[in-house]
């Protein structure tokens, strides 16, 4: 058993602290996991008795400001790994494919927008060359029980460029049969998307 420092705790806004709630994911030996920040970590743990940062990544997130809008705390819940790249998010809405080796960024997205209250804490979901993610409004914490409204948007790991996002109100919606937004843990998702453009 070992422990490794990790950074993220840092304060923003009205948040004394970020925190930690991310499941960490090994690949070949390397533990990719994120702080609060989302800042991104690559540690090798391949000698078994100890672990050692091979490089991290910072977004740079604006603390202050972001801080303030998130409702819930400073929360990041994990990467997803495609191909050579570590997906990942910030809390300000940005989205990132890191190079596995390197820890450089190949490309950024921005697919939320704090200003009009939505922020990104939950893990990707890889489905063949997509990366989907809920961006919620406030994370929900402020709408009425049987009545919430979830955005997805996916976006083609390819280039980064093609993507759809659409809407969800309420239960038994067209909206809600169209996105199958898939709350539960099977995700069985592939099937109900829709074909979009790709690159």
């Amino acid at each position: 058993m070992f422990t490794v420092a990790l950074s993220g705790f840092q304060n923003g806004g009205r948040y004394a602290h970020g925190n930690l709630e991310a499941t960490p994911l090994v690949e070949d030996g390397i533990m990719y996991v994120p702080d609060g920040w989302g800042s991104v970590y690559a540690i090798d743990v391949t000698a078994g008795r100890k672990g050692v940062i091979k490089w991290k990544m910072d977004p740079g997130t604006d603390r202050a400001w972001t801080g303030d809008v998130a409702c819930c705390g400073i929360n990041n819940r994990g990467v997803a790994l495609w191909k050579d790249k570590v997906i990942s998010i910030a809390l300000d809405g940005r989205m990132f494919a890191i190079n596995k080796q390197t820890g450089e960024v190949a490309w950024e997205r921005k697919i939320a927008d704090p200003a009009i209250g939505e922020t990104l804490t939950i893990a990707p979901l890889i489905i063949r060359d997509l990366a989907r993610w809920p961006r919620t409004p406030l994370e929900l914490c402020f709408l009425p029980p049987g009545n919430p409204i979830l955005w997805t948007t996916s976006v083609c790991l390819h280039c980064s460029r093609c993507d759809r996002s659409e809407s969800s109100r309420g239960a038994g919606t067209p909206s809600d049969e169209r996105l199958k937004i898939l709350s539960n843990a099977s995700l069985t998702a592939s099937k109900h998307l829709r074909p979009i453009r790709t690159c």
